[in-house]
């Protein structure tokens, strides 16, 4: 990405050797990232601790396989998958237990924690009925909706320490008109979400910055 950006930059600056007057370069720059390129050779996604999992669907083991292949997309290194007790995910689990499930890929990392999809009925105000002023609310009617709430409690550990790296909670609900909306359905628009938020924070994504150059 860096020679990328310096062949451009290259460019321009032959471009503007040609002509006259400041001009503007836009450079894609690596961002800030929790796991900064080159600092871990793998990602071990670990099964994911559920206390209470919704009738017939069960998070857990979805958002393991789901972050596991997100991440595979994004990440240059293998990413890989462990099951480990509910218990080491959402402790997480003391130092000695990470170092001894790496099998000796201390330059790997383990992400771990837990996942909680939980379904409730609420009633709000229907926005859809007309209204003419603020003292017409009370007229306006109420409907029933479904809110689908998925909160993760995520933990980054290094292979090579045991020792916890990063820690973040990650939240995202969305509300239903249809009561009867299936967890599976409100799980693959909630994790869609999650994982719009979760993976620039871990892995970076490019900034543009721009630069005007001026010509002696």
């Amino acid at each position: 990405m860096k020679r990328i950006a310096l062949l451009s930059l290259a460019a321009t600056l032959a471009a503007a050797a040609c002509g006259g007057g400041p001009v503007d370069v836009s450079l894609d720059l690596p961002g800030i990232a929790v796991l900064s390129p080159g600092a871990f050779s793998e990602i071990i996604v670990t099964s994911f601790a559920e206390a209470t999992p919704p009738q017939d669907f069960a998070a857990g083991p979805e958002l393991t396989a789901y972050l596991a292949v997100e991440i595979g997309r994004v990440f240059p290194g293998p990413v890989s998958r462990a099951s480990v007790s509910a218990e080491a995910a959402a402790g997480p689990a003391p130092a000695p237990f990470w170092k001894e499930a790496a099998a000796g890929r201390g330059g790997a990392v383990f992400l771990t924690g837990s996942v909680t999809l939980a379904g409730q009925v609420r009633k709000a105000l229907d926005k859809s009925a007309p209204k003419d002023g603020p003292f017409n609310v009370a007229k306006r009617g109420l409907v029933e909706q479904r809110r689908w709430t998925l909160s993760v409690d995520l933990f980054l550990v290094s292979a090579a320490t045991g020792e916890v790296i990063h820690r973040t909670s990650l939240r995202e609900d969305r509300d239903y008109l249809e009561l009867d909306k299936p967890a599976e359905f409100a799980f693959s628009d909630l994790s869609l979400r999650l994982r719009d938020r979760l993976l620039p924070a871990l892995l970076g994504t490019t900034t543009i910055e721009r630069r005007a150059l001026l010509r002696r």
